[in-house]
């Protein structure tokens, strides 16, 4: 008996039931997009551009000066960190700028980009560059009131043996009570289990003393 027959015959028979239980329809058409006139446009567009609850809400939260600690945590051990962070609101509350330095394994490490939200795309994004890489690292993110956690996610690319291995990021960023920000970061390696590379905690910067009068 030949049951390569018999198992192709089967997987025919199968697809022809799921053929006529869609009744041989297409794909659903999508919804028709036809564009704004120059007036629309121009008032969605100034709609779109201002600042809204996420940015009042959220982006705001995280202007200020910042003491940053930590752990990075590689090779099944951990490192200790610490750092000073700026995020300074620009353009009007748009977006947030942020500068971060801090010592590193003998040297200085310097980090920076912006962070915001776009009311169209209805997704926070964040740009990332820093002095030990030479790409420009791009995630978007979703806030969740509850948790008060804004949560990132992505993609990266590592060197392997004969070219590059692309992994997936998540990073979580929690606002706490007292007024200070969480993060933790996590990479997943194709075939691999999501593991923890770093975490950092911000506390607002003290004020430095005013002057003696």
């Amino acid at each position: 008996m030949n049951t390569r027959l018999i198992t192709g015959a089967v997987a025919a028979v199968l697809v022809l039931t799921v053929a006529i239980s869609i009744g041989f329809t297409e794909d659903a058409p999508t919804p028709k997009v036809e564009p704004l006139s120059e007036g629309e446009m121009w008032a969605e567009s100034t709609k779109l551009g201002t600042p809204g609850p996420m940015h009042k809400d959220v982006l705001a939260k995280m202007v200020g000066d910042w003491e940053a600690t930590g752990k990075i945590y590689m090779g099944g051990g951990e490192m200790p960190i610490s750092g000073k962070s700026k995020h300074t609101s620009v353009m009007g509350g748009r977006f947030v700028h942020v500068a971060y330095e801090g010592p590193f394994m003998g040297g200085k490490f310097e980090g920076g980009g912006h962070i915001g939200y776009d009311n169209l795309a209805k997704k926070f994004q964040q740009t990332w560059v820093m002095t030990m890489s030479t790409n420009i690292d791009v995630m978007t993110g979703t806030y969740d009131e509850k948790t008060k956690t804004l949560t990132w996610v992505g993609k990266a690319e590592m060197p392997a043996k004969g070219g590059t291995i692309t992994y997936k990021k998540r990073t979580t960023v929690c606002f706490k009570d007292d007024g200070s920000m969480h993060s933790e970061s996590f990479a997943t390696i194709p075939g691999g289990k999501e593991a923890k590379e770093m975490e950092l905690t911000y506390t607002r910067a003290k004020k430095a003393a005013s002057a003696a009068k």
